[in-house]
């Protein structure tokens, strides 16, 4: 299942970059991630990988490895996360103009076992509620400096 979210925040993509890009900044802003198990020191990178528990739609905490499979600074960010239930597949496009950040976020969930693909109209809904949130936090983190 694929989700897509537009936003625009009112700073330089190099203010708003490091917050998606360091490990340590993520928590701050995605009300999901429950705990980073490995201690990230600066901007994530290609080849960077991490350990998180996340929680899932239904609130139960998951342990996630995140892969980062693709990165250019102040430009996009691609990764993966696997999980037991779910391997997920995301991408951060950051578009500059003037002093201004539209970020493109897209994910695609490829969804394991029966309960998900029975609960999956309900979790769509609810981790798309999560996204909108996130991202309004983000854009909140930013623009209030």
């Amino acid at each position: 299942m694929r989700h897509e979210l537009k936003i625009t925040i009112h700073r330089p993509v190099k203010e708003v970059f490091p917050y998606v890009s360091h490990g340590d900044k993520l928590a701050a802003w995605q009300q999901r991630i429950g705990e980073l198990a490995d201690e990230i020191q600066g901007p994530l990178r290609k080849g960077s990988e991490l350990h998180l528990v996340l929680r899932d739609g239904l609130g139960t905490p998951r342990n996630v490895r995140m892969r980062i499979n693709d990165y250019a600074r102040n430009e996009r960010l691609e990764y993966e996360m696997k999980s037991p239930g779910f391997i997920l597949d995301g991408r951060y496009i950051f578009e500059e103009d003037g002093d201004t950040t539209h970020i493109i976020f897209t994910t695609v969930r490829h969804v394991k076992g029966l309960k998900h693909a029975l609960l999956w109209p309900y979790l769509k809904f609810i981790i798309g509620h999560q996204l909108r949130t996130d991202f309004q936090r983000l854009k909140g983190l930013v623009e209030g400096g």
